[in-house]
């Protein structure tokens, strides 16, 4: 069986509706014919070449996809080093509004259909995302005409219950600031308040269970029953809320996949497979 050939485009600047330079890559075969695309947004403290990314990027694409990945403006990586975070001041300063118009550019992006040889079926864009880059794209989706379908690997279902689990809110206000730790540097990267007001200031708008219950075209969410950081009962709660929406629940299954980083393989594990596959089978439903 000849393998077909995955053609690669990689850190295209693009810019974000905020006017935000965003860092994409593509991965896509060369056809006569209009493909479907997916627009895959990582989670928080990662980035579009974080562990597998790069094999997952080319796994769809061999399956008739164009497999656009991005790294967020704001996530901490830079333009020269766009695989590590090391701007902790802009880290600190990233907001789900800065987030949400970096994907909208993105969708924009496709809608204009460049560059010249990556032919976009602008009727098939779907919007995939990992953790928060997951609850991102459920919000986006109801903001947004142009979108088929949604997958989430590992979402969680409420910003302001995810913050208030590894953050203690009171002292966050107090402080200014709260940090996490970055264990690919050894550093603790802050974020800060404004943060959380900018959440506060578009309450309405960052409502993930307001946006599931409205949302009108298909959704999986797909979730690791061993999450060590976002249960898998908050997959459920979305069922819940609208009875519509598919859910994935996958035993022995981790918030990464089982993924770390730097993913030293050559080829997907088991696990990653599996989710990889349950997507491309909704999709093609």
């Amino acid at each position: 069986m000849i393998k077909p050939q995955i053609h690669r485009i990689d850190n295209l600047k693009i810019l974000s509706t905020l006017l935000h330079v965003v860092l994409t890559d593509i991965r896509y075969q060369k056809t006569d014919l209009p493909m479907p695309v997916i627009i895959f947004s990582h989670g928080f403290k990662s980035f579009k070449n974080w562990g597998p990314f790069d094999l997952i990027a080319d796994y769809f694409a061999s399956r008739g996809y164009i497999f656009i990945k991005f790294n967020y403006s704001h996530n901490g990586t830079t333009l020269n080093h766009p695989d590590i975070i090391m701007d902790a001041e802009k880290f600190g300063i990233n907001t789900i509004e800065i987030e949400l118009n970096d994907l909208e550019g993105v969708i924009d992006f496709c809608l204009q259909n460049k560059p010249d040889d990556v032919q976009i079926n602008t009727n098939e864009i779907y919007l995939l995302g990992h953790s928060r880059g997951g609850t991102n794209s459920i919000i986006k989706a109801t903001e947004s005409d142009h979108i088929s379908k949604i997958v989430s690997w590992a979402a969680f279902n409420d910003f302001e219950k995810t913050w208030s689990r590894f953050y203690d809110m009171d002292e966050w206000r107090k402080e200014g600031v709260n940090y996490r730790h970055n264990k690919l540097t050894d550093e603790e990267l802050p974020l800060y308040y404004s943060v959380y007001e900018n959440y506060l200031q578009n309450k309405e708008r960052f409502d993930v269970k307001a946006a599931i219950k409205r949302i009108d075209i298909p959704l999986l969410a797909i979730h690791g029953i061993d999450d060590e950081f976002i249960p898998y009962e908050e997959a459920i709660e979305m069922k819940k809320w609208n009875k519509n929406i598919e859910i994935n629940l996958l035993p022995y299954t981790s918030h990464c996949l089982g993924a770390t980083h730097p993913y030293k393989h050559n080829s997907l594990s088991d696990d990653i497979r599996i989710v990889c596959d349950e997507t491309i089978k909704f999709l093609r439903e």
